[in-house]
């Protein structure tokens, strides 16, 4: 989430007419994230969280919320989705897809905890077992063919080392056969930001804009990269914690834990890569937080010299 369309009060007020939320109070944008433009807002029946959509095309934006609305079905915390007068979830604003969400209580963790891993474990399986059936399919992003792309981009700004380490990653992935892993929704961005807690428990899972059809043992190693990490250094104990507590709900079978140790770099690599796009190519924004890519270098020479097995 962050600020790249400013957006004014008459704005809002006049975008708000379309809808049965009452009358603005106050507004402020977000900050955190990357990909969209988000406010948070208060009106007389409550809080609220517009998104536009800066770069996701408006007809791929049911895919997402619909897949949204079935997480919530089947008891996974969601922010609900709100319809204007005309029952549209998707509206337009500032000449950008629009959507509001009812504001979700809770605030994310900074540092997770081995409890909080744990916890996160056993809701990303349940996670990915609640999508089962949910018939919908659409593509990761961050696909070979994107990796491909990105690391071309990224070649004149990066040192012999680092281009070196990419294209054994390049390699790597051509001869992997992660198509051939089971496979199903993934979340795809399961970072501690994109979680909520309230008094030990969760409260909402935020920032669905990167699930896609794809390996689950791959949304298992972003989310154990991402919670495992913390002040450059990669706590086993962690990783070992939410590996555990997933497995108790979808056990891995011999295929996906034969792959863990590749599955990690790949996934370490996809966002190392992510991130240098956004600190070389960054997009004009009023508010937003940029994250390091050194963490995901960091991360991605960590699982080259200590192999995790499962």
């Amino acid at each position: 989430m962050s600020v790249y369309t400013e957006i004014s009060k008459i704005q809002l007020d006049t975008f708000l007419q379309a809808y049965t939320l009452g009358e603005l109070i106050n507004f402020q944008g977000i900050e955190a994230g990357i990909e969209n433009t988000n406010y948070y807002l208060k009106t007389t029946t409550g809080e609220y969280v517009l998104t536009l959509f800066e770069t996701l095309k408006a007809k791929k934006i049911p895919f997402f919320l619909d897949l949204i609305k079935h997480l919530t079905t089947q008891n996974i915390a969601c922010a609900s989705i709100q319809q204007n007068t005309a029952g549209n979830a998707i509206s337009t604003l500032a000449k950008k897809p629009a959507v509001l969400f009812k504001y979700l209580t809770g605030s994310s963790i900074t540092t997770p905890k081995i409890a909080d891993c744990a916890i996160i474990g056993q809701q990303l399986a349940q996670l990915h077992l609640a999508t089962e059936d949910f018939p919908q399919k659409i593509n990761n992003s961050m696909d070979l063919n994107w990796f491909i792309k990105i690391s071309k981009k990224l070649q004149p700004h990066l040192t012999d080392q680092e281009n070196l380490l990419i294209q054994q990653q390049l390699q790597l992935q051509k001869l992997f056969p992660l198509k051939q892993l089971p496979k199903g929704i993934i979340h795809g961005d399961l970072f501690p930001d994109n979680v909520l807690f309230s008094k030990n428990k969760i409260s909402g899972i935020l920032d669905f804009y990167l699930a896609c059809h794809d390996s689950y043992v791959l949304d298992l190693a972003i989310t154990v990269n991402a919670w495992s990490y913390n002040n450059g250094v990669f706590e086993i104990a962690k990783a070992n914690t939410l590996i555990k507590s997933y497995q108790q709900h979808r056990p891995l079978n011999r295929m996906e834990k034969n792959s863990w140790s590749t599955v990690l770099q790949i996934a370490a690599t996809r966002f190392w890569l992510a991130r240098l796009e956004n600190q070389f190519f960054p997009r004009d924004a009023t508010l937003t937080i940029n994250k390091d890519p050194e963490d995901y270098k960091e991360i991605l020479i960590h699982h080259l010299n200590i192999q995790i097995r499962i």
